[in-house]
């Protein structure tokens, strides 16, 4: 019961990140998708070899699938950030950008701030957006670490990106409510 509630309250954090988002309706994505979440969470530990693991689904993995794969596997997020990395490997594969913001999401709420800013710099040609750096601007505050999010927001130029009033307002409203 407790693992549902806190598997729903997963997925209701992540709606708002409904950008560009398709969903896996096709059969064949969705056996796809078990099939990776399967292996996603029968291979999560870092000594597990999860690369050769995901051999057989080098072909029939989509930007769809991987971005579904992603949303489902929120709770294992060691495991989705070596899937990430594995899937953008692939010959002439592009996530969407919706997997990076739920990535960055999933990455960033488990406390993995490290790793949530090599994301952002290792895809900053392919992905930079506002939305990503709320993101962080949201999981300091709920980590209790508010000048990391205003170091977040001082970043924002650094990325390309200009911060606007909203951001401002954002990080604001974020950090009045730790206190």
């Amino acid at each position: 019961m407790a693992m549902s509630t806190t598997f729903s309250r997963s997925f209701s954090r992540l709606r708002h990140l409904r950008l560009h988002s398709t969903a896996a309706t096709d059969s064949s994505i969705a056996t796809v998708v078990n099939d990776l979440c399967r292996v996603l969470s029968d291979f999560r530990s870092p000594q597990h070899d999860l690369e050769c693991a995901l051999r057989p689904f080098t072909f029939s993995v989509s930007p769809a699938a991987a971005e579904q794969v992603l949303k489902r596997c929120c709770h294992l997020p060691s495991a989705a950030h070596r899937f990430f990395v594995w899937s953008s490997s692939l010959p002439r594969f592009l996530h969407t950008p919706t997997a990076h913001l739920v990535l960055l999401d999933i990455l960033a709420s488990s406390r993995l701030f490290p790793l949530a800013w090599a994301l952002l710099s290792d895809f900053r040609s392919h992905f930079v957006h506002p939305q990503s750096f709320r993101l962080l601007f949201r999981a300091y505050s709920a980590a209790s670490l508010p000048a990391d999010a205003i170091r977040a927001f001082r970043r924002m130029a650094d990325f390309g990106l200009q911060p606007s009033i909203e951001d401002f307002q954002h990080l604001i409203f974020l950090s009045a409510i730790i206190a």
